[in-house]
């Protein structure tokens, strides 16, 4: 069969050419606007992160001389000087974290209150936190190991869960 000249003719068509895909690159602009605002959330959040460590520094160094503590609250010949200790670790954290005006007058039963208050809970007024106003000015003496466990608990979890407000 030959070719026909009739432009209309079936024979004479050709295949589809395709056009070549469309390139990624370069990027349309709102890509790039969006792009930004990736980077710029990206930024904020490390920042923020950084911040956020930096400023609970205090906590981690005072847990980890509440692992010490814990460590030496095994030997009976200790245990009052491990919960003198950890009332001034607690002061000391109170410290760091709340203004001075507010933590400088209190003592006793205004200082458990306060623990109480800013932990949450009464664990420090009605229960096992009660050793710290004893611990303080008794650094000898027959402490029972699961009561100074306790205070070293409860310590810990107050520096955990305690919340500094806006004051």
């Amino acid at each position: 069969m030959a070719a026909s000249t009739d432009p209309a003719s079936l024979s004479n068509l050709q295949d589809i050419v395709m056009p070549e895909a469309v390139s990624w690159w370069p990027l349309a602009p709102g890509w790039y606007g969006i792009a930004f605002l990736l980077l710029v959330f990206a930024v904020w959040g490390t920042l923020r992160r950084l911040r956020s460590y930096r400023r609970n520094a205090y906590r981690r160094q005072a847990l980890q001389a509440l692992q010490v503590l814990g460590a030496a609250s095994g030997d009976p010949e200790t245990r009052g000087r491990v919960l003198a200790d950890v009332a001034e670790l607690l002061r000391r954290v109170a410290l760091s974290a709340y203004p001075r005006r507010r933590i400088v007058g209190l003592t006793g039963e205004a200082w458990l209150a306060f623990l109480d208050e800013t932990g949450g809970g009464d664990a420090f007024s009605r229960g096992s936190g009660r050793l710290l106003i004893s611990g303080v000015y008794r650094t000898s003496g027959d402490y029972p190991a699961d009561s100074v466990r306790e205070v070293l608990a409860l310590a810990t979890g107050w520096v955990n869960d305690h919340r500094p407000g806006a004051e």
